[in-house]
């Protein structure tokens, strides 16, 4: 397979240097020039490719200073309910889908037979607290409880779990950063902000134990949430923000990047707010929008779908 490892912008034509990422020795090495360029790698991808062209190999240093900001988790918490008598993984992965209240969406998740990886990211669930008082309470739950423990490690996790996708349309955020090291820099999460991402969502967690009460199961957070106060997401959003300017965003209302003529930002990393629902269909939407903007190339005959459809209704 075939990965980017640096963009130049030369002469009015983008630079696009790739290689093998699965070979050690013949890394086939090339390069392609382009007018145009849309980074689509998903908002940990998209933001690593823009960084380092920022950050390390300054091949594309005017990127805005907003690189990172508004960095969103679509406000979400991971927990759920295992050791369940009864098997619980029949039928689609995504069962049901209700609101509790006005601001929280919850789905409930089921994995396949066999696929039980995320029992090993799960822990007894602890209550609300900074991440000292909240592994205190865990590790009390451990000791008290040896029969819980034992009805989640007894029995195959996949089968006899449900997941709940805890997610709000509440306004909170996180800030990316990149940080130089040894070996290369890498993305960090800057903590300590004033709205930070929550890792403890009461609602969702009310849902749980009561959900675990009517199944006689076990009540489980995700590890990272009791031990380290760091919040779980299957939706992470943001980090390149739309502004009117340089200044205050990456992106302009069309999706392009400020400072550099046909280069557009088309993934999650551009959805500014915490959506509360999966935001899949609101990416393609905006992207879509984007691309409807790029205009046709001189000469080009080629039909829009609009322009058909209009044809046919005619």
């Amino acid at each position: 397979e075939t990965k980017v490892v640096k963009v130049e912008y030369i002469d009015g034509l983008y630079h696009v240097h790739t290689e093998s990422s699965t070979s050690w020795f013949n890394k086939n090495r090339r390069v392609f020039k382009s007018r145009g360029i849309v980074f689509s790698a998903g908002v940990l991808g998209t933001l690593k490719l823009l960084f380092q062209q920022k950050e390390e190999f300054k091949t594309l240093p005017n990127i805005s200073d907003k690189l990172g900001a508004n960095l969103r988790t679509n406000s979400e918490s991971l927990c759920g309910i295992a050791g369940i008598q009864r098997k619980m993984n029949h039928g689609v992965a995504i069962s049901r889908v209700f609101e509790p209240d006005p601001n929280t969406h919850i789905e409930l998740v089921k994995y396949g037979d066999g696929s039980g990886a995320m029992g090993l990211l799960s822990t007894i669930a602890a209550g609300d607290g900074p991440a000292i008082v909240r592994t205190l309470k865990m590790m009390w739950n451990f000791i008290t409880s040896p029969r819980k423990v034992w009805k989640v490690v007894s029995k195959e996790f996949a089968e006899h779990s449900i997941i709940l996708l805890v997610m709000q349309s509440l306004d909170n955020a996180l800030q990316m950063k990149w940080k130089k090291g040894l070996f290369g820099g890498g993305l960090r999460v800057k903590n300590g902000s004033e709205n930070q991402a929550p890792a403890y969502i009461d609602v969702g967690q009310d849902v749980m134990h009561r959900y675990a009460e009517k199944t006689n199961g076990v009540a489980m957070n995700a590890t990272t949430e009791v031990l380290f106060n760091m919040s779980s997401t299957a939706h992470i959003l943001g980090g390149c923000p739309m502004g009117m300017s340089k200044e205050d965003g990456v992106v302009n209302d069309k999706f392009e990047v400020y400072g550099y003529p046909n280069m557009r930002v088309l993934d999650g990393s551009i959805i500014p707010c915490n959506l509360g629902v999966n935001p899949s269909l609101t990416i393609t939407a905006l992207s879509e929008y984007a691309m409807s903007q790029v205009p046709d190339k001189e000469g080009n005959t080629r039909k829009t779908l609009e322009q058909q459809m209009q044809e046919m209704r005619a």
